[in-house]
């Protein structure tokens, strides 16, 4: 099987599993891993890539770590750029946006119903999980508030990222904790 096709194997007669030459899985409750399938949760599994064995929760994961940095960079150009020159870079940050509510918004619904049963986390993490989900979504929220106050500001002719700085260097404050805990979260977990 090339490298990158994703393996989901027939629950009712493990035909990815005769694909392989391996029998197909008799036992009771969910199937064991080693046939594509990771077992988890009350039998809720995550699919791997064939010939790899990595979790499709790794993959997103480490997708979503990746990308979450250019999105940071998205938004920190657009604070700089609206605070420093007046301008407010609105195609970087309604893409930026639009990234963060389609991904990041599914990863971590992703990551909520179906978290990784194979991966016994620190305690630390466990406790600092919900937080970093909370302020996550909290830092989507002010920032869908900041570009819309910026750009009513904008149409009166104000910036209120240099009317309000304090504003934006707690939200660009906040937005680095949100971006540096989720980071610290995938080291922890997968590295």
């Amino acid at each position: 099987m090339p490298l990158g096709v994703l393996v989901i194997p027939d629950q009712e007669d493990g035909a990815a599993c005769h694909d392989r030459d391996e029998e197909p899985y008799q036992g009771p409750g969910p199937e064991p891993a080693g046939c594509g399938h990771v077992a988890g949760p009350a039998g809720v599994g995550s699919y791997t890539m064939a010939g790899r064995g990595a979790p499709m929760g790794f993959l997103f994961s480490t997708f979503s770590a990746v990308t979450e940095l250019f999105v940071t960079a998205a938004v920190f150009t657009y604070l700089w750029h609206g605070w420093r020159h007046g301008v407010l870079r609105t195609s970087l940050i309604a893409f930026a946006l639009v990234y963060e509510i389609l991904v990041n918004v599914a990863y971590m619904t992703f990551r909520m119903l179906f978290p990784p049963a194979d991966t016994a986390y620190p305690g630390w993490v466990e406790a600092v999980l919900p937080w970093h989900g909370i302020l996550s979504l909290l830092m989507l929220l002010g920032l869908i508030g900041l570009v819309l106050e910026a750009r009513r500001s904008a149409l009166r002719g104000g910036n209120v990222l240099r009317e309000r700085p304090r504003t934006a260097l707690g939200f660009a404050i906040l937005w680095t904790v949100s971006i540096a805990s989720g980071e610290v979260i995938y080291i922890a977990t997968y590295l």
